[in-house]
């Protein structure tokens, strides 16, 4: 797996409640490292020290290109690759190791009914998962908040508290 944002770790909670025990996760930050740990990765690489040809199956939830490029190159010949990501960080293009390991790569996005999934989550959600919103802000932070989702050093998702803090 590509990635250890949002996406990236409720992918490897989700893998791991789904009984797949040898998660790996390639991510640059050691921070979020430490989080994907945390949710259960058995092993976490920076994308310098990313094996090559190592896995069957890859989940791309980086939307980085240098992300896509470095599992990409993890996957093994005819290996599959899904991306749950957006490419919000540059275009994920299609690299030569795509070609020259036959990958087949699947898109999705965008596809869920956000408030209907906010409505179950919050009554169920597990304790362990409150480490992916280190950041509340009221509706009229919001303004303030896009500069700093700019930087390196971006929380790795934040809760918009949209009851209070509204502006009149």
């Amino acid at each position: 797996m590509a990635g250890a944002g949002l996406l990236g770790l409720l992918s490897v909670v989700n893998l791991t409640r789904a009984g797949v025990h040898d998660v790996s996760v390639i991510e640059p930050r050691a921070d979020r490292q430490a989080l994907a740990r945390q949710f259960g990765a058995r092993e976490v690489y920076a994308p310098a020290a990313a094996p090559r040809d190592a896995f069957d199956v890859g989940v791309e939830c980086s939307a980085a290109p240098a992300g896509f490029a470095a599992l990409l190159g993890a996957l093994r010949p005819r290996g599959r690759c899904v991306v749950l990501s957006d490419g919000n960080w540059g275009a994920l293009t299609l690299t030569p190791d795509f070609h020259r390991k036959e990958l087949s790569v699947v898109g999705s996005s965008d596809g869920e009914d956000y408030a209907a999934h906010a409505r179950w989550w919050w009554p169920h959600v597990s304790p362990v998962l409150a480490a992916l919103y280190p950041l509340t802000v009221p509706a009229a932070g919001l303004p303030g908040l896009y500069a700093r989702l700019g930087r390196p050093d971006r929380p790795v998702s934040v809760l918009v508290d949209w009851e209070t803090g509204a502006p009149p």
